[in-house]
């Protein structure tokens, strides 16, 4: 291919050879046009010859699988507010690449007219995506002056005069693409460094720009909207749309066409929000307009090129706005947000202007479960199809005055009672000093609608922890369908290996019934979390079979630590772990436990979740045409098979009773709950786990569900210590002290 491409330099040769030979002196004459203009030329056509080359479709796939990896995913609330963003969640294309070196960019279907009209007049003017009819003739001639996105005589121009290295669109796409890290380190600094990005940029456009110039360049047009920085904001998204949002407060659809105009000009100068931590605040007012002046000046020499020979009515309306045009001071925020920053110092509004660090603000702890939902789901996506956005079941605005009440209610309760661990937000996010704390709300239909979570909650099986009392549950519901009532002395107080009850009884050596005293009602054992009549009434009452609790355990989803170790159980170890509360499950899906049972007993519904639905970019690779989609709730988990246990009335009517006596029982562990007005809780469950060695509390748990005014809504609270924390919680701390005024809260938000 190579050879048919230089035979027209092949026949031009043989001709003059020949003239050579026949005449000397013309042969010199006609070839001093070639050594004069042919040498300058030649690197111009070695580039255009392998520029037409063919694509290369695995190098095309790696730029598309690059593509997919850098776009990020929006964060949209219930109320449709759009809150901040998460890098993509995918796994690297090459070790090359990481979100460290740049977070992604912001999916945008549409690109606004006049952006990329002054975006084309002022970077690439002469960009063609018509480019398969060009020949080297054209180019030679000045008839068109790019191919595959690469104008050849203007990068030669810039170079020569200095003037930022002859980049086009094309190659800031590549270049913003693969981050600035990349080149450093795979290509190094200096002369020799730029021209093998030179030749790495050549590349992509090689084999990419073919693909982003069909249908008249949509995509090309897409990925330059998105893959290139606007805005000053390390650790970030990028593109048109995260700066849109921030600076103006807009969908890139919304702006005004002076709005625009900026953008397009802020590929040269970025806008700048963020102070650098060593200016002072009157030195960033100064540089900010300054930066403010340049980038207005260049929007208008943008508009002028692009419009004042083609659109003069076009041009002078757009450079009226900008002569009025006014520097937002502060990022923008959705309507019912932007209040929450409104007694903030400068420097704390400007971080919000950061969609990654806004998204953590907004919703603590939630972007991590958002992230490991979102790597489930992609692994049964195809490589066509790229997530874009992702709309969540909490009303943001709500939540974030929840947290925020939230916060003063824990800052209350640690000055009023000592804790080893400091239960206000702390500067040090990985401090050891910090408690886990961890509150959902939802509706009975399923959808959370409070959280709040601080500390680390791991993924998998390191998030497990001792259920505490909470593993009483699913005893309460088996003992439901053995026929148990709940009024009936039926469990006795009965010692066992020196263990002892959470009142610090270690009861009796022979049960007697005449002794009315050392015999419980389910309603007292369970009402009073009670460890030894539970345990006698398991494997004395019922005598359960191993078989029986292997399939309990399987049925609500929980684990008893040796199958965790994969060791062997026995029937007393699990028995030891529901009455003993040292059977284990994550923070949520001891949520899910009571949410469902509450379901059986109260109405139907479905298993808690946050991800209202998912959308995502679904391409064509033979028409290059996109199609966004949407999948409505896609990451419900299965239901778990409680209501296998609960088909009769009588069972229902002993679980209700049996777990509402912790609130409503003169001695039920929750029994401070009744002052708070305004609720009526119909199933409850209290837990206090403790440390192995120094006997604190490590973990206090309250799971249960409520009723406020029709609505029926589960909740599960947990506030405890790491792993492996000797120290604990605190030495001793109670429900009333530390569970109440956080239930209050709950209650009081979603009163509001």
């Amino acid at each position: 291919m190579f050879f048919y491409k230089f035979k027209f330099w092949i026949e031009e040769s043989l001709y003059l050879m020949s003239l050579l030979t026949r005449n000397p002196k013309a042969y010199l004459i006609s070839m001093a046009p070639v050594l004069i203009l042919g040498f300058p030329l030649l690197p111009v056509y070695l580039l255009y010859t392998y520029l037409s080359s063919d694509v290369d479709q695995k190098v095309l796939n790696h730029y598309l699988s690059l593509h997919r990896y850098r776009t990020s995913i929006a964060i949209r609330d219930e109320d449709n507010n759009f809150i901040g963003a998460i890098p993509s969640q995918l796994e690297s294309p090459s070790k090359d690449f990481n979100h460290q070196q740049r977070q992604g960019a912001l999916y945008v279907k549409n690109i606004p007219p006049v952006f990329w009209d002054v975006l084309m007049a002022r970077e690439d003017r002469y960009l063609d995506f018509d480019y398969s009819h060009i020949r080297f003739w054209d180019m030679l001639t000045l008839k068109k002056r790019t191919y595959k996105g690469i104008d050849i005589f203007g990068m030669y121009s810039r170079i020569l005069q200095d003037k930022g290295g002859g980049s086009g669109l094309i190659n800031l796409i590549i270049k913003n693409m693969k981050g600035q890290a990349y080149f450093r380190e795979k290509y190094g600094q200096g002369l020799t460094g730029k021209i093998r990005r030179k030749l790495d940029e050549f590349q992509g456009a090689r084999h990419l720009f073919p693909y982003l110039a069909k249908n008249g360049g949509i995509e090309f047009k897409r990925w330059i909207a998105m893959h290139v920085p606007l805005l000053v904001a390390n650790g970030d998204v990028y593109g048109i749309r995260a700066v849109s949002a921030t600076v103006f407060g807009k969908k890139p659809k919304n702006l005004t066409k002076g709005e625009q105009a900026i953008l397009a000009a802020a590929y040269l100068y970025n806008i700048r929000l963020q102070p650098p931590q060593f200016e002072t605040a009157q030195k960033f007012f100064q540089a900010r307009q300054a930066r403010w002046n340049r980038i207005i000046r260049s929007a208008k020499e943008g508009v002028k090129n692009a419009y004042q020979t083609k659109n003069d009515l076009q041009y002078k309306s757009i450079i009226a706005e900008l002569e009025r045009f006014k520097p937002p001071e502060e990022p923008r925020l959705p309507a019912s947000l932007q209040p929450f920053i409104a007694d903030k110092s400068f420097n704390k509004k400007q971080a919000y202007a950061n969609l990654i660090l806004r998204t953590q603000a907004f919703l603590p702890g939630l972007d991590n479960l958002i992230s490991s939902q979102i790597k489930q789901f992609y692994k049964k996506l195809p490589d066509n199809i790229i997530i874009t956005e992702v709309k969540i079941t909490l009303p943001g605005s709500n939540n974030y005055q929840f947290k925020r009440n939230l916060d003063k209610v824990l800052k209350k309760i640690e000055s009023t009672y000592p804790f080893n661990k400091t239960l206000v937000p702390s500067n040090d996010p990985h401090s050891k000093k910090r408690a886990d704390i961890r509150i959902v709300v939802a509706k009975l239909s399923g959808k959370i609608i409070r959280y709040y979570r601080r500390g680390e909650f791991l993924e998998g099986n390191r998030s497990v922890r001792r259920m505490a009392s909470i593993a009483k549950i699913p005893a309460a519901v088996l003992l439901a369908n053995l026929g148990d009532q709940p009024n009936k002395p039926l469990y006795c107080n009965q010692a066992y290996n020196n263990l002892q009850n959470a009142s610090s009884s270690k009861g009796i050596e022979k049960c007697d019934r005449d002794r009315r005293k050392d015999w419980y009602t389910p309603k007292e054992t369970f009402g009073a979390s009670k460890n030894l009549p539970l345990r006698y009434a398991l494997s004395k009452k019922h005598s359960i079979s191993k078989a029986q609790l292997i399939q309990l355990y399987k049925a609500f989803g929980i684990v008893h630590p040796n199958q965790l170790k994969g060791s062997a159980t026995t029937t007393e170890n699990l028995i030891h772990g529901l009455s003993f509360g040292v059977a284990k499950a994550t923070p949520m899906q001891m949520h899910r436990i009571i949410h469902e049972l509450t379901a059986i007993l109260y109405g139907r519904a479905q298993a808690p979740y946050f991800i209202e639905f998912i959308k995502f970019n679904q391409r064509d690779l033979i028409s290059n045409e996109s199609e966004m989609k949407k999948v409505t709730t896609p990451l419900k988990s299965a239901p778990l098979k409680i209501k296998d246990y609960l088909k009769n009335s009588s069972a229902k009517t002993f679980v209700k009773n049996t777990l509402s006596a912790p609130v409503y029982s003169n001695t039920g562990t929750l029994r401070s709950f009744k002052k708070i007005k305004g609720v009526r809780f119909l199933l409850a469950k209290s837990g206090t786990s403790q440390t192995y060695n120094k006997q604190n509390v490590k973990d206090k748990l309250v799971m249960g569900s409520m009723k406020i005014g029709e609505q029926i809504y589960t909740f599960s609270i947990l506030v405890g210590s790491k792993a492996g924390d000797v120290d604990g919680l605190a030495k001793k701390v109670s429900h009333s002290q530390l569970m109440m005024p956080i239930m209050k809260e709950i209650v009081k938000s979603l009163q509001r």
